[in-house]
């Protein structure tokens, strides 16, 4: 009898608890963003922080590209970039419930997200590669690794979560 016919689920992994609280940490600070930018008002504000940003990209070309292109692109739709960045911080809030509940489409939803943006990880190392660029690449590659793994090891198994 497996533990889904008794109704006992079993432990979560400690790796996808680590996990879930790093997605809980990036959905907490994106949803601070999105509030701080439903809150702008005045279009001088964002040349302002993204001039004060920009030392911070300093050889982060697409980053600094990004922040340049900014303004420009945002122009008066400061709500259109709030709503944005607060669905992306639901989206890491629903991957951070699903690993943290142990739940299979949690870890899918986690290797999808996940890996759709080491493309561009491996873009920016390439490019211009520093020690941190390089760690962000190898957490995430391992994160997704990981995951992909304990997805196929729990359906040869059977389990259903």
């Amino acid at each position: 009898m497996s533990g889904h016919e008794t109704g006992v689920r079993p432990a979560v992994p400690a790796a996808l608890r680590g996990i879930a609280l790093f997605k809980f940490a990036k959905a907490a600070t994106l949803t601070l963003l999105a509030a701080s930018l439903w809150a702008l008002d005045d279009p001088s504000t964002l040349h302002r922080i993204a001039h004060g940003l920009a030392p911070f990209a300093a050889g982060h070309h697409v980053l600094a590209g990004w922040l340049g292109a900014l303004p420009a692109a945002v122009g008066g739709h400061w709500h259109a970039l709030a709503a944005s960045v607060a669905l992306y911080a639901l989206v890491f809030l629903a991957e951070g419930i699903g690993l943290w509940r142990g739940r299979r489409w949690g870890a899918w939803l986690t290797v999808a997200v996940s890996a759709s943006l080491i493309p561009l990880e491996l873009y920016e190392w390439i490019g211009h590669r520093t020690a941190l660029r390089g760690a962000v690449l190898v957490v995430n590659a391992a994160i997704v690794a990981y995951l992909w793994r304990l997805l196929h090891r729990r359906r040869r198994s059977g389990s259903a979560s």
